[in-house]
């Protein structure tokens, strides 16, 4: 009997991180129907009414609270893969949690890889006094320079902003913008405090800049110190950015 073939659509959005960096794992009718459709079927896919080149690369880069779920840590993150869970199985209950997206760990392997930070960053990192870390405030200011003063690729930047829009319903919104590393809540590991996190973000401007503040923030002196002291190897730990609704409190 022949393999029954999973439908185009589910494929198109399926999260493929890079097998270098985060933990994926397939099974052989999975690439053999991939492979399939690349040969055969890569003009139908084209062609099939959901599908388009930006839904595409939008969800390699982001995915929407009500796509995430609990064991999405590895692509976007302890914090965000908590609140996509929230989100997706309270909201139905009635209760009111707010909407959001978060990037994903594809996004931020490409932020350094567009912009050829990987080799630089990381060996810098090495450089690192691991006995003393008297130049950690050095090594660590460096590192976050190099990451600010790169620019976000326009796949990422644009789907960001196609999320915001849709986060806004065609008015512009605050939202809060918070990191959420790869390797955070773990049952060995609570990296919470390392990362950076802001508030009150208004404006397609603001939002892409706060973005690339938190990717920087994956190294601020306590992240680099806390992956050491708990023998977390940095190049194998991305950051996720989850960007969600703000609620006045005095409403909530």
């Amino acid at each position: 009997m022949a393999n029954r073939m999973p439908s185009i659509n589910k494929l198109h959005k399926r999260q493929i991180p890079d097998n270098n960096h985060v933990p994926y794992h397939t099974n052989h009718s999975d690439l053999v129907s991939l492979l399939y459709l690349i040969r055969n079927d890569y003009l139908c896919i084209l062609l099939h009414p959901k599908f388009t080149l930006q839904n595409f690369f939008m969800n390699n880069y982001i995915k929407r609270f009500n796509e995430i779920r609990i064991n999405d840590v590895g692509i976007v993150g302890g914090k965000n893969s908590s609140l996509g869970e929230m989100f997706t199985q309270l909201t139905s209950k009635g209760i009111k949690v707010p909407d959001g997206f978060a990037t994903t760990s594809s996004a931020f392997w490409e932020y350094l890889d567009n912009n050829k930070l990987r080799q630089p960053v990381y060996a810098l990192i090495a450089q690192l006094d691991k006995k003393r870390f008297t130049n950690l405030q050095e090594i660590g200011k460096e590192a976050r320079r190099l990451m600010m003063q790169a620019e976000l690729p326009v796949g990422i930047s644009d789907a960001i902003l196609e999320a915001y829009k849709e986060l806004c319903k065609g008015k512009e919104i605050e939202v809060a913008v918070r990191s959420s590393a790869t390797a955070e809540d773990l049952p060995e590991a609570s990296f919470a405090g390392q990362h950076e996190s802001y508030l009150n973000i208004k404006g397609e401007k603001q939002l892409l800049l706060a973005v690339r503040k938190c990717f920087a923030s994956l190294f601020t002196d306590r992240a680099i110190k806390y992956r050491e002291d708990n023998h977390f190897e940095h190049s194998k730990v991305a950051l996720s950015v989850g960007i969600q609704k703000m609620v006045r409190s005095d409403k909530a």
